[in-house]
């Protein structure tokens, strides 16, 4: 084997050969398909880093637009519901119950509006009848545990007219 320095040696004395020694055929052309090659590879790292880039900037952004939304949707779930939201979800459900009866026949259509009706009913509203004395966290309580029952008796309502459809 070859150390450096006389690898040099080598090449400096017989500089003249190497210098006059004629290339092999279509040594240009091999030479510019080879220059081509690592020039596609080269832009092919080159667009992948780029998408990189943008996939990253992409997530970020979306990171720092999606952070505050899910804080506020988590901070609005997790305040205690009173009876006007409990009132609007019957609502909402009631309508999605009485359009599904709408497709029922006449008996079936009466028996499901009349069982609703009987469920979301209220002559005087049950925030209304407590008293001024009891406490925020009392009367959060008293209006879940009135209007837990009838939302679910409502869905209930709802899987039993899906059913008959």
């Amino acid at each position: 084997m070859y150390d450096m320095e006389e690898l040099k040696n080598f090449i400096d004395n017989n500089r003249g050969d190497f210098e006059n020694e004629n290339l092999p055929e279509f040594h240009k052309k091999r030479f510019l398909l080879k220059l081509q090659k690592e020039h596609r590879v080269e832009r092919r790292k080159y667009a992948t880093g780029r998408i990189r880039f943008y996939l990253a900037a992409a997530s970020v952004t979306l990171l720092l637009i999606l952070t505050p939304l899910l804080y506020l949707n988590r901070a609005y779930t997790n305040r205690a519901l009173d009876a006007s939201d409990y009132i609007v979800l019957l609502e909402e459900r009631s309508e999605s119950i009485t359009k599904m009866a709408e497709k029922l026949n006449p008996q079936e259509k009466n028996m499901v509006l009349c069982t609703l009706e009987q469920l979301t009913f209220e002559a005087v509203l049950f925030d209304s009848q407590l008293s001024d004395d009891v406490s925020n966290g009392e009367r959060n309580e008293l209006v879940k545990r009135y209007y837990s029952p009838k939302i679910e008796g409502v869905d209930k309502l709802k899987k039993y007219v899906t059913q008959l459809k």
